[in-house]
């Protein structure tokens, strides 16, 4: 069996997210769960390939701000319907955004086409 090599607990988290991947374009998907360090993405039937790098794109609103957040990511982990990521790039602003999203998790609603409204 495969050791579990993930170094902060993800959290059960169900948020729209679009993947940019070379060979398959802009991917429209939902977040099953989330960590500071990775994400477990469903795909639906199109299966990503080990190793693959990828960016993550969140649409967050803060106030009247809406900001796109860009995660960069390696596929580490291929299911029947996703993928396990794990986090390879993240500027600045998106782990702060990472951060409230993990930490403010019971406190914010899901609006259309993906966009996260934080309240605080």
């Amino acid at each position: 069996m495969k050791q579990d090599r993930r170094w902060n607990a993800r959290l059960p988290l169900s948020v729209s997210v679009a993947v940019y991947c070379g060979g398959f374009g802009l991917l429209q998907c939902k977040t099953s769960n989330i960590s500071l360090n990775g994400i477990y993405i469903k795909t639906g039937r199109i299966m990503l390939s080990d190793d693959t790098n990828v960016e993550l794109i969140f649409s967050g609103q803060k106030g009247r701000l809406l900001t796109p957040h860009r995660l960069g990511a390696q596929v580490m982990r291929i299911t029947d319907d996703g993928a396990g990521l794990a986090f390879n790039q993240i500027e600045t602003d998106a782990y702060h955004f990472l951060r409230n999203l993990l930490n403010t998790e019971p406190h914010f609603t899901h609006l259309e086409h993906g966009q996260i409204q934080m309240h605080s």
